[in-house]
């Protein structure tokens, strides 16, 4: 999981979809840009002190509520989702950074647009997410006073290690699980958004349904090895993987979690035949 990069000119994208779109429902849209811009600016102004929670509700009648939510299904409506995705890194660009998972074929509001249909086209508020984490997501993003999901865009995420992952065997069968740790050293609030986030979408579960073929594919490679290769140098070598899965996606993936697991486990190294 790392941050995503957040897309800028945030009005421009509001007008050039306006402009797309035909009468009446032009009009109305090109009329509502002082309002929806005033909505952007709070908006970014909450995002930034991670205050979100404290946006008031969407101020717009029925009809352009509508008019609002039909922002999407425009030329320039599939550009900004194109661009959006862009600008991402390359990894950021092949896996959803709100699982480590999935492919980023989607787009979710973070805000949803039922409850703010301002926002529908808000680029700021368009984070890249696979469809299942979309799914789950839904409509939610806080509970009472709290939100509920990471921000990528907003919420920096700590270096601190906060994933683990443990390899054990029973009756020579491997057994894969992951866990929230709390080291003391992420605030309180932050670790709670964390492990909210990890709940909703389900994470620790996902992860382990998929670490067995992780672990396969760091097995077999060493057991085709097992004559050139010693207990201490296996290590070496899965640790060695572990730090440039770790560079390359972060702390916090879930297979980085797993190759640091499986190189400080003697029943692994055991099972590969070292």
């Amino acid at each position: 999981m790392k941050n995503l990069i957040p897309p800028t000119k945030k009005i421009d994208w509001y007008v050039t979809i306006s402009q797309q779109k035909r009468e009446p429902k032009k009009s109305l849209l090109l009329g509502l840009r002082e309002q929806v811009q005033i909505r952007y600016m709070e908006y970014e102004a909450f995002a930034d002190s991670s205050q979100l929670v404290m946006m008031t509700e969407s101020p717009f009648p029925a009809n352009e509520k509508g008019a609002l939510l039909d922002c999407r299904g425009t030329k320039s409506w599939v550009d900004l989702r194109d661009h959006i995705r862009k600008i991402q890194t390359v990894e950021s660009q092949s896996i959803c950074q709100m699982c480590g998972i999935g492919e980023p074929l989607t787009l979710d509001h973070y805000l949803p647009k039922e409850e703010f249909p301002e926002f529908t086209a808000l680029s700021i508020n368009l984070l890249p997410c696979c469809p299942i984490c979309n799914m789950k997501k839904s409509d939610r993003w806080k509970d009472g006073t709290e939100r509920i999901y990471i921000n990528l865009y907003y919420d920096l995420l700590p270096s601190e290690k906060y994933l683990s992952c443990v390899y054990s065997e029973n009756g020579g069968k491997p057994n894969v699980y992951f866990e929230l740790i709390d080291s003391g050293q992420i605030e309180r609030p932050f670790f709670n958004l964390i492990s909210s986030h990890f709940k909703n979408l389900d994470l620790l579960r996902r992860y382990s349904a998929r670490a067995n073929s992780e672990l396969f594919a760091l097995r077999d490679p060493l057991q085709k090895m097992v004559k050139s290769l010693d207990r201490d140098s296996a290590r070496a070598e899965l640790f060695n993987h572990a730090r440039g899965v770790k560079i390359t996606y972060g702390q916090n993936y879930w297979r980085t979690a797993v190759a640091e697991s499986l190189a400080e486990s003697d029943d692994f190294l055991a099972s590969a035949g070292l």
